[in-house]
């Protein structure tokens, strides 16, 4: 049976350098799977990625 490691990343805004680092992501095997997004009562936007890969 095929089993899994996940990984969460969570941000507080978006920039070139998230680009860098889903593609980094990607290139080592995780599949993004979910994204959650959520307004903090100080203004921030909250980001949590979620990502599976393969357990080896």
């Amino acid at each position: 049976m095929q089993q899994w490691e996940y990984k969460i990343h969570v941000s507080f805004s978006v920039t070139v350098d998230q680009d860098d680092l889903l593609n980094r992501l990607g290139q080592e095997g995780w599949e993004l799977v979910s994204v959650f997004t959520k307004t903090t009562a100080s203004g921030y936007t909250k980001i949590t990625f979620y990502f599976k890969r393969p357990k080896q």
